[in-house]
């Protein structure tokens, strides 16, 4: 048996090799085709969001032509079906979640509205929209602000304001002449405020009723004692206008019976527009000839709300802008709906995003507009554009393009304010066709335009036509290309900073790092030392790869979001400075000499890992860590010229005067102009400290981790320990304060002073003097600190620092300071400015 089973089975290996025994598949290998991806969104179903491969076929082999193909559905583009918020709050999967985000919103809101109540064209537009919709109820008008026929007896008017603005839009209802208004809000605080504007008012307690509830589930009798013939949902618009449930609130109003049948509604209607734009990183041109790009592919944002106010020219407009929706609040669509447009390039590019604002019409001819868009080919403004020619006919053209547009908005603005008082916006023909409204010089502060971003960028050409598929759920709206060839797909990453891009934008601030850099090396490079730098917190390793171009002979760029380090791999391998810079993942504090860095340290230590308070995220306690375990040289140097003042203090009688920063000339006399101030405002602070400055050091003593300073690298060059050198950029940094009065005190004549104790807060916050008209100062700045972040790190017991001696004191970073600051003005001092 054995023999003949060795028999079989050597003639089944014969048959084998010679091709025998093959199977055909029963159905062929899948031929290679597009991509069916879905998107879903928060509330929707499915799981997460879809992970995009990148690739290329044999074909492609030209990078800059290779595209990946994608082809989407519109109808997984918005989930048919929502969640509604009695569900979430039970629910397992969204409970936890869903209560943390109420009670931080609830939290919040009132200070939020510390801005509404001060935009004064929003405010003073919605304040008339609410009278003339009030006196039009009384005679029985309906929502489009027409008269009712053969009514000759006036009726009570009761309001249901869906949002009262702090009770402001109440009195304004019961001044112009409303029974009663129920002011129903949906959070607790806001509900507070409303009572307590229209108790401090005198209103008496049957004229008026505050509902703390959701809007869609509001009932009659039980919050809503009587049916009333107008409601304002004005304080229900946001950026994307449908995100704070404006439709469904008042759907629900007029199908649970809360309104009647001929109610005036404000707003009566709103016209949705957008906008094909490109927005990404400034070119090499504005970078000092780095290409930072690479960024671009992470450039994207889950909400369409940017959180902060968008810049003029913060994105280059690639078609004119075109109609999306129309909303009517009485008729709005109750389920998903879908439609394509054809969208024309007037401009080429990568269009990577839709912008998107609206037209509202609050009552008649009182409008709001949310933004103006630029014309296409529009060049950006200085440090956002992305335009890299610079040829002078280009700039004559722009220049003169942009001169007639403002003939045509001046004698828009002329002819609406020869027409008498009225709306704060007006309407008429754009610079660009096709109807879009134009606004006033005067822009809304809380309300701009919103941002959709695509899942990646589409080259395109001027004439060309894509179908842009825009959907609609009544509470989001999406934009998108259902099959287009993109250049890459963008990485969704959430927990990537929005200041991020605020940051790349900033050209300005990034040339005097640039500069600042430059001068370390080359003091450096004069005394005969090897450079190695160190980038605390690279982000998206920009001053790595100033420090590289500008000669540092190694760069280590630490920095713990995996994206961020991905983008700065990239952009080093191209901009050709791949040899030079080496980026570590992780934190600064646990990189180890001869492993992520030279054994010899780093000479030359870069941190930009400022807040708007300047130490918000820990700066002192890194950059002294970094200096006690990484640094490699004997005696930090002094550059205080080196030093970036990111505000100067402005005097108190006059205006700053407008200057050119990026002068050299001009930086070389403020300089010497400043020097003598900073020397005694460093003496000063040395002798408030016991400190009595910079030691010359032996540059053969070791190092505080036992190192011998003047040994060799491991990359084989000799250490900086022979120079005494360790540089810092930034050098210094002066701290300034000044003493300011911002209250609400009353707005449109109502006393909503109230609303002040929601101002305080334990941490400061980021503010731009601007974004506030309405602050008085009372001070003088007085300087209260003075930073050195040159100095020695402090010693431990007795023992030898880090660089190689000990002074035998500490000479730690002030901490408390005591000023004396002349008062200007009388007032009351609510906050301080740093």
């Amino acid at each position: 048996m054995r023999t003949e089973l060795d028999a079989a089975g050597r003639a089944l290996l014969r048959q084998l090799l010679e091709g025998g025994y093959s199977e055909a598949l029963a159905l062929p290998p899948p031929e290679p085709r597009p991509l069916e991806l879905s998107y879903p969104i928060g509330g929707g179903g499915g799981g997460g969001m879809a992970v995009l491969p990148r690739y290329t076929t044999a074909s492609q082999t030209d990078t800059a032509t290779a595209a990946l193909q994608l082809q989407l559905r519109w109808e997984e583009l918005l989930p048919a079906r929502l969640m509604t918020a009695r569900t979430a709050e039970v629910d397992d999967r969204t409970r936890d979640t869903y209560n943390f985000v109420t009670i931080e919103t609830d939290l919040r809101m009132p200070k939020r509205y510390l801005r509404v109540l001060h935009d004064t064209p929003r405010i003073g537009a919605v304040r008339e929209a609410v009278q003339a919709a009030v006196a039009a109820a009384r005679r029985g008008g309906n929502s489009n602000g027409s008269n009712g026929a053969g009514v000759e007896d006036e009726r009570d008017v009761r309001v249901l304001l869906l949002g009262s603005c702090a009770g402001l839009m109440g009195l304004v209802a019961l001044r112009a002449g409303a029974r009663h208004v129920t002011c129903v809000e949906r959070w607790l605080y806001m509900a507070s405020l409303a009572g307590e504007a229209l108790a401090g008012a005198g209103v008496p307690p049957d004229r008026y009723r505050v509902c703390y509830r959701r809007p869609t589930e509001l009932r009659l009798r039980e919050d809503v004692p009587i049916c009333c013939n107008a409601v304002i949902a004005t304080e229900l618009l946001d950026d994307g206008l449908l995100s704070s449930g404006l439709l469904p609130a008042v759907r629900h109003a007029a199908a649970a019976g809360l309104i009647t049948r001929d109610a005036v509604v404000v707003p009566a209607a709103a016209t949705v527009w957008l906008q094909a734009a490109q927005i990404s990183v400034p070119p090499p041109i504005k970078t000092g000839g780095l290409d930072l790009r690479a960024m671009d592919r992470f450039r994207w944002w889950p909400s369409h709300s940017l959180g902060a106010p968008m810049a003029e020219g913060a994105y280059e407009p690639l078609s004119d802008p075109q109609e999306a929706w129309h909303f009517d609040m009485l008729t709005s669509p109750d389920a998903i709906e879908a439609r394509t447009l054809d969208l024309e390039f007037q401009a080429s590019g990568h269009f990577n995003a839709v912008v998107y604002w609206y037209d509202v019409q609050l009552y008649g001819d009182i409008r709001l507009v949310t933004h103006q868009p630029p014309a296409p080919g529009r060049r950006r403004a200085p440090g956002l554009g992305t335009a890299s020619s610079s040829d002078d006919s280009d700039c004559e053209e722009v220049a003169t393009e942009t001169a007639e547009a403002g003939k045509r908005t001046t004698s828009l603005v002329a002819a609406a304010e020869s027409s008498g008082p009225g709306a704060l916006m007006v309407v008429g023909p754009g610079s660009h066709g096709g109807g879009c409204p134009m606004v006033r010089s005067v822009q809304l502060q809380t309300l701009q335009a919103a941002v959709h971003w695509l899942p990646g960028p589409i080259r395109v050409q001027a004439g060309d036509v894509l179908p842009l598929t825009v959907c609609q759920n009544t509470i989001a709206m999406r934009f998108e290309v259902l099959s287009a060839d993109y250049q890459w797909l963008v990485v969704r990453d959430p927990s990537l900073p929005p200041a991020l891009w605020n940051t790349l934008a900033d050209t300005h601030r990034m040339a005097k790092f640039r500069k600042a850099i430059g001068r370390a090396v080359g003091r450096l490079r004069a005394a005969g030392c090897p450079v190695v730098a160190l980038d605390v917190g690279s982000g998206s390793g920009a001053l790595a790869l100033a420090a590289a171009a500008v000669g540092a002979d190694t760069v280590v760029a630490a920095e713990v979001h995996p994206g961020l380090v991905s983008a700065t791999r990239r952009s080093a391998a191209e901009n050709g400075l791949g040899h030079k810079i080496v980026v570590v993942p992780g934190d600064v504090g646990e990189l180890v000499r001869g492993q992520d860095l030279p054994y010899s340290g780093a000479n030359l230590i870069i941190f930009d890992i400022f807040d708007a308070g300047l130490l918000g995220h820990r700066v002192l306690p890194t950059l002294e860590c970094v200096k006690r375990r990484l640094a490699g040289a004997a005696a930090p140097s002094y550059d205080l010229g080196a030093a970036d003042s990111t505000s100067q203090p402005p005097p108190h009688n006059a205006p700053s005067a407008e200057r050119d920063d990026d002068d050299d000339d001009d930086d070389e006399k403020r300089e010497g102009e400043e020097g003598p101030r900073q020397r005694q405002a460093e003496q000063r602070n040395e002798q408030q400290n016991g400190y009595a400055g910079p030691r010359e050091v032996d540059s053969n003593s070791d190092s505080g981790n036992g190192d011998s300073s003047g040994g060799s690298s491991s990359g084989g060059s000799s250490s900086g320990g022979s120079s005494g050198l360790v540089e810092v950029i930034p050098a210094a940094a002066l701290v300034w304060v000044v003493g300011l009065e911002v209250l609400t005190r009353r707005v449109c004549g109502e006393d909503l002073s109230a609303v002040n104790k929601y101002r305080w807060d334990d941490k400061y916050e980021a503010v731009r003097l601007q974004d506030i008209p309405y602050y008085r100062q009372l001070t003088v700045p007085v300087q209260v600190f003075n930073f050195d972040f040159t100095q020695p790190p402090d010693d431990v017991g007795v023992g030898a620092g880090l660089y190689g001696h000990s002074t035998g004191r500490t000479r730690p970073y002030p901490s408390t300071a005591r000023v004396e600051a002349e008062v200007i003005s009388k007032g009351t001092i609510s906050t301080g400015r740093n």
